[in-house]
């Protein structure tokens, strides 16, 4: 991903584009290029941080449902903060996250933990890279601040930063699931369902 701060495809920008291209690497231009990297920070600081908890074992992780738990409400806490300093959340597919029910994600984060692709592009990196993640993690509690919002998850994966923190137990599932997005949908389909049998009852 590539671009100026002001939003402006220059000749600058364009030509490191097609430099990127010309050695075989997939290039996107954002117009808002600093609202894609303050949303980047709020994906992957909360990974690299529940990936320390693990002791920065991706498989680990995967089999601690806390960790994982902690891991999706930090990121959805990070998705608040943005929307409360409204700086738009970039790419907008992102967010989708925060209405997914948290069981799914969490679901979905255990799977894709457990994969020799996560050890490769998360773990290794984390794990290369800690005092990047400090740094990043540090800024990121400046935006939080700034926004007022609380992120208590955010600020619990913030202690596993310290190498010398002692890790998660593997397997903890001590944190409770949110169910109640889940039951929420299924109330609203439930309802729609009585809805549309009122209103088109079925012929004899």
């Amino acid at each position: 991903m590539d671009g100026e701060l002001d939003g402006q495809t220059t000749p600058r920008l364009a030509q490191i584009a097609r430099a990127f291209e010309e050695a075989g690497f997939g290039v996107s231009i954002s117009p808002n290029m600093d609202a894609w990297l303050k949303t980047h920070i709020a994906l992957v600081s909360p990974i690299a941080n529940a990936l320390y908890l693990a002791g920065g074992d991706n498989y680990r992780l995967a089999r601690t449902r806390d960790g994982l738990v902690l891991l999706v409400r930090a990121v959805r806490e990070g998705l608040r903060v943005l929307r409360a300093l409204d700086v738009p959340i970039t790419p907008a597919k992102f967010r989708v996250l925060a209405w997914i029910p948290e069981p799914l994600l969490v679901l979905w984060m255990q799977r894709g933990m457990a994969t020799p692709r996560a050890e490769l592009a998360m773990a290794r990196h984390a794990n290369a890279a800690r005092d990047e993640m400090k740094q990043l993690a540090d800024e990121f509690q400046v935006l939080a601040r700034r926004s007022g919002s609380s992120v208590p998850a955010i600020d619990r994966l913030y202690t596993f930063i310290d190498s010398q923190a002692p890790v998660l137990s593997e397997g903890s599932a001590q944190l409770s699931l949110d169910w109640r997005s889940v039951l929420v949908g299924v109330g609203v389909l439930a309802g729609i369902a009585v809805l549309v049998a009122a209103l088109w009852p079925r012929r004899k």
